[in-house]
């Protein structure tokens, strides 16, 4: 088995090139165009969920042919037909550094994982491409471990921290600090609604430090 390394990557403005026009195509340019990338599809058809969205990418109303991956920095190989999904590779592998073939790990540079995002918090699971479904699993139960107060929760540590760094020059006092304002009681009250405890936490270790 392949071993993988995961990374947050920043896909903004990246060229992508998807081959394939189906259901599969449709969920993969979903988590492109969210992640900003500038995406070609190549498909002599579209899913309809594609179809709404022809304003948001750049469209090839034919089959694939070879140098379409030129320039890419991402590729997703994502057609029901192993021989064109392969021939995609092929054109991509000396040129481009992500590349991903359904349902052929093996063809892969990367896969795409299942992900909870919740503002900036960020969780993604990856089975390698062995368990799809058992990524979805895990996803769902760290969906109700980390639900959307989350996102507040961090907006609001974002603030806070500016206001840290800017207040202690000593790196080890601002790193017992952060510790500080996120312990499990401090979480658990904002997530009922209560961000009192949070900013009385965060006013304590201020005034404590030097």
């Amino acid at each position: 088995m392949q071993r993988q390394t995961p990374f947050m990557l920043n896909l903004e403005n990246k060229k992508g090139v998807i081959v394939g026009g189906g259901d599969v195509a449709a969920r993969k340019f979903e988590t492109l165009a969210e992640a900003g990338a500038d995406i070609t599809i190549i498909s002599p058809d579209l899913h309809p969920a594609l179809q709404t969205q022809r304003d948001h990418f750049n469209y090839q109303d034919r089959s694939f042919q070879k140098g379409d991956t030129q320039g890419a920095f991402v590729v997703v190989a994502a057609t029901d037909n192993q021989g064109i999904n392969h021939a995609v590779y092929q054109d991509a592998r000396d040129h481009v550094p992500l590349i991903n073939v359904v349902d052929q790990p093996e063809l892969c540079t990367f896969t795409f994982p299942s992900v909870v995002q919740q503002g900036s918090l960020t969780i993604a699971i990856s089975t390698s491409g062995v368990s799809p479904a058992l990524s979805k699993k895990i996803r769902l139960q760290l969906e109700e471990m980390y639900g959307p107060e989350y996102e507040a929760f961090l907006e609001k540590l974002s603030l806070w921290r500016r206001e840290i760094i800017r207040q202690v020059d000593d790196p080890e006092i601002r790193r017992k600090l952060f510790q500080a304002i996120v312990q499990d009681e401090v979480i658990e009250d904002f997530r009922h609604g209560d961000s009192s405890l949070l900013e009385e936490k965060i006013r304590d270790v201020l005034k404590g430090a030097p």
